[in-house]
């Protein structure tokens, strides 16, 4: 939103600027004042912020009848609409000790007559404790983001420089891949046992013009629960999400993988052998679909 060389807002500007104007006006606590989350990853159901005891859910898609959190340690007091702070919403935390998982269910009614991104305020019992782990998605899928990665590259190949085979860890992803020599690790929780398909996730911001096909013909090799996969990365594939407003992203198959027990896993992400000249890989994600 801006003005134009004669110094004028569009009427479209205006219209946008007096929407998050009322929407503020209403959910701007969840903003103004607030810090991010305790929380490992983002969510695909939206953004979590914080003020001491509260936590405000930023809701950009519906959950579904019920929005599962994974990963909360403290006792939560109560649960409600930013918008509507009199009326509660039910809840339910379960903590597993077998696999160490503290959930949180919130049984989220009326989403579509909430308006535009919706906010839940969970309110806590002290200062909100995540503990770290990256867990599954409401839905059961589980994101493993790139800044969540263990990158394992030798010393003399991490670099800024692009004309080094090594890699950048940029705000965007793992970029400038080349080397076979590194590799990418994740360590995850697994609730639900089953059968899971492995993808990788590109991604570049939105606002840059780039040539796709410098990220297309690398080839990767995922290695999980003893099983390997292999892949060749390609842009054939674009991706709609809920980051689609900031990032171009394209989806890589990878394979079905059969995750056998809860509790902790591990992943990792290799290139399989050098890309072509003036290719290089970059990876936003990998993400496990039940």
């Amino acid at each position: 939103v801006g003005p134009s060389a004669r110094g004028r807002i569009s009427s479209a500007c205006v219209l946008l600027l007096r929407k998050i104007g009322r929407w503020l006006k209403v959910n701007g606590e969840a903003v103004y004042g607030s810090g991010a989350g305790p929380f490992a990853c983002e969510f695909d159901w939206g953004i979590v912020t914080q003020k001491p005891g509260r936590l405000f859910f930023i809701l950009n898609r519906d959950p579904g009848r019920m929005l599962i959190l994974h990963g909360l340690k403290n006792r939560v007091k109560k649960i409600y609409w930013l918008a509507d702070p009199g009326r509660n919403l039910d809840f339910r935390q379960v903590f597993d000790a077998d696999i160490g998982d503290h959930s949180l269910q919130v049984m989220v009614r009326d989403y579509p007559a909430r308006g535009m991104f919706p906010v839940l305020v969970v309110c806590l019992e002290g200062a909100a404790a995540g503990d770290g782990a990256i867990w599954p998605q409401s839905d059961g899928s589980i994101l493993l983001p790139f800044h969540a990665a263990g990158v394992h590259c030798p010393p003399d190949l991490t670099s800024l420089n692009v004309n080094k085979p090594g890699l950048v860890r940029s705000p965007f992803g793992i970029s400038h891949w080349r080397s076979p020599h590194s590799w990418l690790e994740w360590h995850f929780k697994v609730v639900r046992p089953g059968s899971y398909r492995a993808r990788v996730i590109l991604a570049y911001p939105a606002v840059f013009k780039l040539n796709k096909r410098i990220f297309e013909g690398c080839s990767l090799q995922l290695r999980c629960a003893g099983r390997e996969f292999s892949c060749v990365t390609h842009t054939r594939k674009p991706l709609v999400s809920s980051r689609s407003w900031y990032l171009t992203e394209y989806v890589v198959n990878l394979g079905t993988l059969a995750l056998r027990q809860r509790g902790d896993c591990h992943l990792t992400l290799h290139l399989d052998r050098e890309p072509p000249p003036d290719h290089h890989c970059l990876v936003f994600a990998v993400e496990l679909l039940p």
